[in-house]
């Protein structure tokens, strides 16, 4: 079953079927990872924005077209 269609079903009936499971699969920008620099200490640091990555992008969006659809994310790095 294709994951909108599967959506779809849940969001009539949220009994109907198990959760729909989305794996995310990326590196350290699919992680919210956008920026790195030197901190005062001479060490490169990070700056993560996990609200801004491509996963929590995708999850907002599926969850505003199918607010009763229970939909488990799984953000997993290579």
């Amino acid at each position: 079953m294709k994951i909108l269609q599967k959506l779809a079903a849940k969001q009539k009936d949220v009994f109907s079927d198990s959760p729909a499971t989305i794996v995310v699969f990326g590196d350290s920008n699919t992680q919210g990872c956008f920026e790195c620099f030197m901190n005062e200490q001479g060490v490169i640091d990070t700056v993560f924005e996990t609200e801004n990555s491509y996963g929590a992008k995708l999850k907002h969006i599926l969850q505003t077209l199918y607010p009763k659809a229970q939909i488990n994310f799984i953000n997993r790095l290579f």
